[in-house]
């Protein structure tokens, strides 16, 4: 029995704010454009997108001419400016970066000159500056990065307000379609799952964690695989009197794209401390052993592997570095190093983790710092759409959808 073809213009996969983001820039640019999201959960913001921690970025840490660099800015302005046009919850609470060591005024200076280039509003600050902004601060060096203008917001509200918005403008969701078990006919522009099969004009693959599995099926993504790395948070006791008014960050090894444990201040005024960062067993791996599976994990132990022999960019010391932090005796250590004043009794556990969706470069063995998109025939796939993808969402999609990446 021949199926009925359901016909798009345009087929977004993956629900989180990419693809939304995708979705309104699409709109925006024609209002009656025919658009169906394809999300294989039963709900929106279920992984990244609606377990990030919140902040809108600045756009400090990207180097110049990175397509982070080019949209990040514009795109936490942009999101800023959503929120504050729908009275979604946003608070302008700053962010310091601090040295832990002695010898980091370099790296401080360099992480001052890209956020300068990247159209980021900072300031260099002496040490009685950067104790009246966190008095819970501390600088090896004296100096710190002080960025008054970043923002925490409510990621899950944000992607509710904006799948409300799509939904009255004609976008049609799909939920519970994985694409990964489907059939995609790549020359016929179709997709086949279960008893429905879908057709477009262009399809764009926003589907994160799983982007690089999808993107194979349209002979994207050859050089590339997944390699998901998760992150780990303790909350701050209210026990604890410390006094915490923003967000403190360390310097980061500019070498790997983490950013380091640090604290973070949300909407609703708690205090976390995180994320640790070490490889995941699986996609969707949040704790022990589910959300693992044995090619995953197989796939996951042989790029380690390769990774630690290589050591390219030290990965072998970040990893060792990363994996004291299994413990809370560890973790505690490494908050210790910008927040002296923790202790490991105000740390409590807590449900918060992520898994970022790292891309791997099969070629090279190095984990990739940018952005990926590559375009074949009628598609896109946005690869390694990690930190700060919710922030530039905005203004990635925009740049997407105008054909500037």
């Amino acid at each position: 029995m021949n199926k009925k073809i359901e016909k798009f213009d345009y087929i977004i996969i993956g629900a989180g704010i990419v693809g939304l983001s995708i979705a309104k820039a699409l709109i925006a640019k024609n209002i009656d454009t025919h658009i169906l999201i394809m999300e294989k959960e039963p709900d929106i913001g279920l992984h990244s997108s609606g377990r990030n921690s919140g902040v809108l970025h600045s756009g400090i840490y990207y180097s110049s001419g990175s397509l982070k660099a080019k949209v990040c800015a514009s795109g936490a302005k942009k999101m800023a400016a959503y929120c504050e046009k729908y009275q979604l919850p946003i608070q302008r609470v700053g962010k310091v970066i601090v040295p832990f060591k002695t010898d980091q005024n370099e790296q401080l200076e360099t992480l001052y000159s890209r956020a300068r280039i990247n159209g980021a509003r900072v300031e260099l600050i002496d040490q009685i500056q950067l104790a009246e902004i966190e008095p819970e601060a501390f600088s090896a060096t004296g100096r710190a990065i002080y960025s008054p203008d970043t923002c925490v917001v409510d990621p899950l509200k944000i992607l509710v307000k904006l799948r409300s918005q799509l939904e009255a403008s004609g976008v049609t969701f799909c939920y519970q379609a994985d694409i990964s078990k489907g059939c995609i006919e790549h020359s016929y522009s179709r997709i086949e799952l279960g008893n429905r099969c879908y057709q477009y004009k262009f399809l764009y693959n926003a589907s994160g964690l799983f982007a690089d599995k999808i993107a194979k099926k349209f002979n994207a993504a050859k050089n590339y695989t997944m390699m998901p790395f998760k992150g780990r948070y303790y909350r701050l006791s209210s026990a604890s009197k410390l006094n915490f008014n923003g967000l403190i960050y360390p310097v980061p090894d500019l070498n790997v794209p983490f950013l380091g444990v640090h604290s973070v201040k949300t909407i609703d005024g708690l205090v976390y401390f995180g994320p640790s960062a070490l490889p995941a067993w699986g996609r969707e791996n949040y704790n022990g052993l589910r959300g693992g599976n044995l090619d995953d994990s197989s796939q996951m132990a042989k790029n380690l592997s390769r990774l630690l022999i290589g050591n390219h960019d030290s990965f072998r010391n970040y990893f060792f570095e990363e994996a004291e932090k299994l413990t809370k005796k560890g973790f505690c250590k490494a908050i210790q190093k910008i927040i002296p004043a923790i202790e490991e009794k105000y740390l409590q556990s807590c449900s918060k983790v992520g898994i970022r969706a790292q891309l791997l470069n099969t070629s090279s063995l190095t984990l990739e710092m940018d952005y990926i998109v590559e375009r074949v025939d009628n598609t896109i796939h946005i690869l390694n759409a990690v930190s700060p993808a919710f922030t530039s969402a905005f203004e990635f999609s925009e740049q997407i959808v105008d054909g500037n990446v």
